[in-house]
């Protein structure tokens, strides 16, 4: 684990609903996190690309791409292969195909109200310096 000079840790967004984008926005940073949002699955590589996260919360149905997807072909990158990848979900039955994928997400955290069970998976995933 590499330790960053005393700077925030990054975390790159990919969420396409408005409203659920700004309140894990809010959320992280509330949590001291650096954080980089975007609205669709197309977007994600080139901003990881142009500021590289930490790590990456990434929406199960992004609209354009899911997330198991995406997550695939961000672990199949030399760039991000090693960067813990978090799945949203409100669908629970989409839970087993990805799970048993050749690039699986580190985590999956039901989409919820409250920030405790999201922000506690980034504790473990992304250890501060």
């Amino acid at each position: 684990k590499k330790k960053s000079s005393g700077r925030s840790l990054k975390v790159l967004v990919a969420e396409d609903d408005e409203g659920w984008r700004e309140l894990l926005g809010f959320w992280l940073k509330q949590a001291g996190y650096e954080v980089t949002l975007c609205s669709d699955g197309l977007g994600v590589m080139p901003a990881a690309r142009q500021d590289p996260p930490q790590g990456f919360v990434l929406d199960f149905d992004l609209g354009d791409i899911t997330g198991g997807a995406l997550c695939r072909a961000l672990k199949q990158d030399p760039a991000f292969k090693d960067k813990p990848v978090v799945i949203l979900t409100a669908n629970a039955q989409s839970l087993p195909g990805l799970l048993s994928e050749a690039h699986p997400p580190d985590q999956f955290v039901a989409k919820s109200q409250d920030p405790f069970e999201l922000l506690n998976v980034l504790e473990l995933l992304l250890p501060r310096p």
